[in-house]
């Protein structure tokens, strides 16, 4: 199912697949969203990783750099590129919070916030070297954030509180 610009809504082994379809083989930003959290869950965290890659350079190919609602997509090749679904809203409330969660796939990052806890479980690296991920995480008392680099082979990483709200104004405003 997977097309090189994301995972489809239906395989091309299917007899009703259409990528050029509203829910027979085109890509859904939230859906691979919410495919990478399941893939770096449960330890794929590559596959996640390639998810994020492909969701974010299809991004690259509409308007703004803006994901929207849906696009279409036939297989990756130096060829071809996405193509946006005809109708599909943009921007779309749902494509754009799809790189939260891609990103939060990427990092490993599990919040917390009625418990005031950034977990970090698996840490990612970009797959591509010279790029970053940043990510910031507000719990109920603190802001937190992390990043990730990748410079040619190797991954750095880094996590850092930025700023704690004191837990007497935090009570009071509560």
């Amino acid at each position: 199912m997977w097309s090189g610009w994301g995972i489809r809504t239906l395989s091309t082994q299917n007899p009703a697949f259409n990528p050029y379809n509203y829910q027979t083989g085109s890509v859904w930003p939230h859906d691979n969203g919410m495919i990478a959290l399941g893939f770096k869950r449960y330890g794929f965290g590559a596959e996640a990783a390639r998810i994020a890659r492909d969701i974010s350079e299809a991004g690259t190919h509409f308007l703004l750099n803006r994901l929207p609602e849906l696009y279409t997509a036939p297989q990756r090749d130096e060829s071809t590129f996405p193509v946006q679904y005809l109708g599909a809203n943009v921007p779309q409330a749902w494509a754009a919070g799809s790189v939260f969660s891609l990103m939060q796939a990427m990092l490993g990052f599990l919040p917390d916030a009625p418990h005031d806890k950034l977990y970090i479980r698996r840490p990612g690296c970009p797959i591509s070297p010279y790029s970053t991920f940043v990510w910031a995480s507000m719990c109920s008392t603190s802001v937190s954030g992390a990043m990730a680099t990748r410079r040619n082979s190797r991954c750095y990483a880094a996590i850092r509180k930025w700023w704690s709200v004191p837990a007497s104004s935090h009570k009071a405003n509560s």
